[in-house]
């Protein structure tokens, strides 16, 4: 509905810092949210197009998806929703 791209990162208990900590892993280290790196690959997830946009190169239309893998708890997704009355096969995967 609103359109804009969303992420979870997991949140776990923290352990002692290692002592060879490389520091482009410290927010990673001292968060455990794994938030930072989220955030950072956030501008690389697709959006879904509503038809008004300019079609890019890179585009991928739903037509050419064969199959998707998806967890099972995120099956109601937008993108998942729209693939449901094509061709693509959903996987859906449980732990």
């Amino acid at each position: 509905e609103l359109r804009v791209p969303c992420a979870h990162a997991p949140a776990l208990a923290t352990l002692e810092p290692e002592e060879d900590l490389s520091p482009r892993n410290c927010a990673e280290e001292l968060g455990y949210t794994f938030l930072p790196c989220v955030l950072v690959n956030l501008s690389r997830a697709p959006s879904l197009l509503t038809g008004n946009e300019r079609p890019q190169p890179a585009d991928i239309w739903r037509d050419e998806i064969d199959a998707i893998v998806v967890p099972a708890g995120a099956c109601g997704g937008a993108a998942v929703l729209s693939l449901l009355d094509s061709r693509a096969l959903i996987v859906a995967v449980r732990e």
